[in-house]
């Protein structure tokens, strides 16, 4: 732990996780733990059948919509 009164912050070196995140720690003089990271991939992110997050979502939101509206409509 850092000393509040001296104002020192500690920077922890960059580390790249497991998980695709590129990360490093700062340390506050009151001794908070900030972590600050990176996305390591280049381009959207995406799920295990290869199809962007945001496209799935869409396709969730739009199925959700429809699906609700046949529902109100007796179908």
């Amino acid at each position: 732990m850092s000393d509040a009164s001296a104002g020192t912050i500690a920077i922890g070196a960059p580390i790249d996780t497991r998980w695709g995140m590129r990360e490093f720690d700062v340390r506050d003089p009151w001794g908070n733990l900030l972590r600050i990271g990176s996305n390591l991939s280049s381009g959207p992110v995406r799920n295990r059948a290869g199809e962007s997050i945001a496209r799935a979502a869409r396709r969730a939101a739009l199925w959700a919509l429809g699906h609700g509206t046949q529902r109100r409509r007796g179908r």
